[in-house]
């Protein structure tokens, strides 16, 4: 161990002192060939170009830049089938020219080397994914990524129902509504029409409309609208009638006690009879015979009381009217409050008088509720009109002026 430790000293010496002692010979040896041989000169020229371009190739490529993304426009949800345009905005700051490359996690892709490609999306509902990958030839290619839910085709609301009366009575206000799905969840708006015309402010499924005063069928239609689907429709043929309701106190056919005349008049037309005694005018509707008649006040001009006659059929709720037997009346009322002259029945305090022949109702009278009964009415003359009617139920103005008197202290006696 000794002797090679000993050995190799002296030669590693040996070698660094010949290194040093010959490389000013080396020098002087490169230094003629440099000054003495012009092909030297080339040699080492072309040499030193080629080490500086080695050179400014490797530092260009270390310090090119990767593109830059601005926008990328992919829509988040698209219909199952639809065929769509997938956008890339990129540029490249050392102004190289770009290259694309789309791909999809399903779907149909076209052109898929451009920065507007077109995506036909699956047949199927469910979470896809897009990719485009972009490159300028020196760096590496960078990429975006988004996720496209595709969605089963929207479908049209359905209407499963829409509730109309068969029969609706004029001048009264009824409800219309309509029933309607939407297996999206969108939003409705509705719209509604009586015979092509549009009803204002109806833009909801249940709406309130006064029915006009023209009788006759007429055609309501709703139309129900998802803003995304052609609307839906449907329709109802409906008729307006006249009200043949007769409530105590309240209501004959379609006269409502406190309402207009004018409102009177838009149901049944211009009266065949409108006189005034005192401050009450007799009124009826004899011309055509429609069975009703009454007062009106002659100052407020609405209606206080009304005669309902043959051949009018209004019926109270129990279903009793003209030709009703009197058995009926006082299953549906109870005992008769007052009777006079063997004829009237009245119920006082329910606003309401049958007169009675033969046991069964001829004229039905409606009033607003006395709060006490009144003293006997002057004796009536039961002859006929020409009309064939009682003058106790269609009284001549020009000598009944008692009976009408009597009338008039019932008014007095109203409570509302």
């Amino acid at each position: 161990m000794n002797s090679e430790a000993t050995w190799s000293q002296p030669s590693t010496q040996l070698y660094r002192s010949t290194l040093t002692r010959r490389w000013p010979a080396f020098g002087w040896i490169i230094f003629s060939l440099y000054r003495y041989y012009p092909w030297f000169n080339k040699c080492l020229l072309a040499l030193l170009l080629y080490c500086l371009s080695f050179y400014l190739g490797c530092s260009q490529e270390e310090t090119n830049n990767q593109p830059v993304i601005d926008r990328f426009i992919v829509p988040t949800e698209v219909s199952v089938g639809a065929k769509v345009d997938l956008h890339i905005i990129a540029r490249d700051l050392e102004g190289d020219s770009l290259t694309y490359a789309w791909s999809a996690t399903g779907g149909q892709m076209e052109n898929a080397v451009s920065r507007t490609v077109s995506w036909t999306a699956p047949d199927k509902a469910g979470p896809f994914t897009v990719t485009v990958y972009i490159s300028d030839g020196v760096s590496v290619p960078i990429a975006r990524t988004k996720q496209i839910q595709v969605k089963a085709p929207n479908v049209p609301p359905e209407i499963t129902d829409l509730v109309l009366p068969q029969n609706i009575v004029a001048t009264e206000v009824i409800k219309l509504f309509v029933v309607a799905i939407d297996p999206d969840n969108d939003p409705l708006t509705y719209a509604w029409t009586v015979d092509g015309e549009t009803i204002s402010e109806a833009s909801k499924a249940k709406i309130d409309w006064e029915v006009p005063t023209e009788l006759g069928q007429v055609t309501i239609q709703v139309t129900v609208s998802d803003q995304i689907n052609p609307p839906v429709q449907s329709s109802k043929i409906v008729t307006i009638v006249r009200a043949s309701t007769i409530v105590p106190g309240q209501k004959a056919d379609a006269i409502a006690l406190g309402d207009s005349f004018q409102k009177t008049q838009q149901i049944y037309g211009q009266p065949s009879i409108f006189e005034q005694v005192d401050d009450l005018i007799f009124f009826a509707f004899w011309k055509p015979d429609l069975g009703v008649s009454g007062f009106i006040d002659g100052e407020e001009k609405t209606v206080v009381a009304a005669f309902i006659q043959a051949p009018n059929m209004a019926e109270t709720e129990a279903g009793n009217g003209v030709n009703s037997p009197l058995v009926s009346v006082e299953e549906e009322f109870g005992p008769v409050e007052d009777i006079r002259d063997n004829l009237e029945h009245w119920y006082w305090t329910r606003g309401i008088e049958f007169d009675i022949r033969d046991q069964h109702v001829e004229q039905i009278f409606v009033f607003w509720p006395v709060l006490e009964r009144l003293p006997a009415a002057p004796a009536k003359a039961h002859n006929t009109d020409r009309t064939g009617r009682r003058s106790s139920a269609t009284p001549p103005i020009s000598d009944q002026v008692g009976e009408m008197l009597y009338y008039q202290q019932i008014r007095g006696n109203y409570r509302r």
